[in-house]
């Protein structure tokens, strides 16, 4: 049998969690859901930390964006952001502190193949650091 995923979720929406908890629980993955990012920021940097398969992460929260949490956790955790609509302007600024991003619009077909990229890129960051 293969291991659980957990997936952090920081999303300020309750019905998004709701309709990801749904799409997710077909696949067996755990959600650990929080809609205050400096209480899931303090959760993620525990000592010793979470194990999270994955966090995803909304881009336009209040207080403190996704990007900016995105920031914090990338050296940790894969990480997947998502917006409702992605610009280049954003894309740009998501460059280096993601593994996957996904509008919302394409959340429900999306979102396990978007959690499991971010699994690999996360693991080939990894493998990169220690060669070099």
């Amino acid at each position: 049998m293969a291991k659980e995923m957990i997936i952090l979720l920081i999303d300020d929406d309750e019905l998004f969690y709701k309709s990801i908890r749904l799409i997710l629980s077909e696949k067996g993955v755990v959600i650990d859901y929080y809609q205050n990012a400096l209480e899931a920021l303090l959760k993620a940097n525990q000592i010793p930390a979470p194990r999270y398969d994955v966090v995803i992460c909304d881009i336009n929260m209040p207080v403190v964006n996704g990007i900016e949490i995105a920031q914090q956790i990338y050296e940790r955790y894969p990480v997947l952001l998502i917006t409702g609509f992605l610009d280049d302007h954003l894309k740009e600024r998501m460059l280096n502190v993601c593994d996957a991003f996904l509008e919302k619009l394409d959340i429900s077909e999306r979102i396990y193949p978007a959690l499991l990229s971010a699994i690999r890129r996360k693991k080939s960051r990894l493998s990169i650091t220690k060669v070099a």
